[in-house]
């Protein structure tokens, strides 16, 4: 029921080119499947791998910026973005995650699809990776030299109908099931659903004028809009045009729950290729790496039965007594019962 497929081995070749292109030390080569049916951390996705890589080695740790303006090429970046998206009515793709505890040095490593529809449908499906001997990233170390250990993420399921909200712990056969309260179903967009389970900002239906009352924004030092060449073994490679955003909390409520949000778009589509999150304290930092190839926007053929349509299994049991899981922020409990 809930097994995925390996990347088939056709859709790696834009991955190999973004890892050309980030001129970073090759990542490590693709996923495959084991006799368990998890996914192999030891053969990950060469491009995705080596692109968490660029956004880790950039640090925006100190912010500087006007509160009271937006400088005017991101306003009209804003604007483009807002109109790129706006007829988003499907969005579904591939990525892997990388969730890093920088006080126990370890990476932590899933692999997942998502699938959104707009106004308020959702699904992110979460698969465990198989680790590699010994378990310990050989170029990622802390200030004093110490690796980071390798661990793989939880079998998990995150599921909003449009009218019930599922948290599935597959390896604990155990979930999370919530209502969305009737009388503010129609006011949740995909920004509320994008929150509940994905992450802090929408990667579209959201306007500009919302995007900038609500956060802070720069450009942050990835931005390449113009067309430029990197060099790669004594040869002048082009490096791919994207836009890097940087998103501060302005609200408390934000501010307890996240400090800093970086969104890579690629130039022109605003098709995410990276996704980068820090905890309020920076010791937790999160990057989704999407799949461009694998990526698909307002495509009918989706999966049969629908994503969005859900019912545990029957050896499943419900976790919490129906009462919202408690790590989920009090703005988004407020939409649930």
């Amino acid at each position: 029921m809930f097994g995925h497929k390996s990347l088939p081995s056709h859709s790696l070749r834009s991955l190999y080119t973004v890892a050309l292109l980030l001129t970073l030390p090759s990542g490590l080569p693709a996923f495959g499947n084991d006799a368990t049916g998890k996914r192999d951390v030891a053969r990950s996705c060469k491009g995705q791998d080596s692109l968490a890589a660029t956004i880790e080695d950039d640090q925006n740790n100190d912010a500087d910026f006007d509160e009271e303006t937006v400088d005017p090429e991101l306003d009209q970046v804003l604007s483009d973005w807002e109109e790129a998206t706006a007829n988003i009515e499907l969005l579904q793709g591939t990525f892997t995650l990388f969730v890093y505890d920088h006080v126990y040095l370890v990476e932590e490593r899933s692999v997942g699809k998502f699938w959104f529809k707009a106004p308020r449908q959702g699904r992110i499906d979460l698969d465990a990776v198989r680790l590699p001997d010994p378990q310990v990233r050989r170029d990622k170390f802390d200030a004093k030299g110490n690796p980071y250990v390798l661990e793989s993420g939880a079998n998990e399921q995150r599921i909003c109908t449009g009218e019930e909200i599922y948290f599935v712990y597959e390896d604990l056969k155990l979930y999370d099931h919530m209502i969305i309260r009737p009388e503010v179903r129609d006011d949740i967009g995909t920004a509320h659903v994008f929150q509940l389970l994905f992450l802090p900002a929408p990667l579209f239906g959201i306007s500009a004028d919302e995007i900038k009352e609500r956060y802070h924004l720069e450009f942050g030092r990835l931005n390449r809009p113009e067309r430029s060449t990197v060099e790669r073994d004594g040869q002048q490679v082009d490096f791919p045009r994207q836009w890097h955003i940087v998103l501060y909390p302005q609200t408390e409520a934000d501010k307890r729950e996240w400090s800093q949000l970086e969104l890579l778009f690629e130039f022109g589509t605003f098709r995410p290729r990276a996704v980068r999150v820090f905890s309020p304290s920076r010791e937790k930092e999160t990057i989704y790496a999407f799949d461009l190839s694998r990526m698909r926007v307002n495509d009918d053929r989706i999966s049969c039965p629908s994503p969005f349509h859900f019912r545990p299994p029957d050896d499943f049991q419900e976790n919490g007594n129906g009462q919202p899981p408690w790590w989920l922020p009090p703005e988004l409990r407020m939409l649930v019962e």
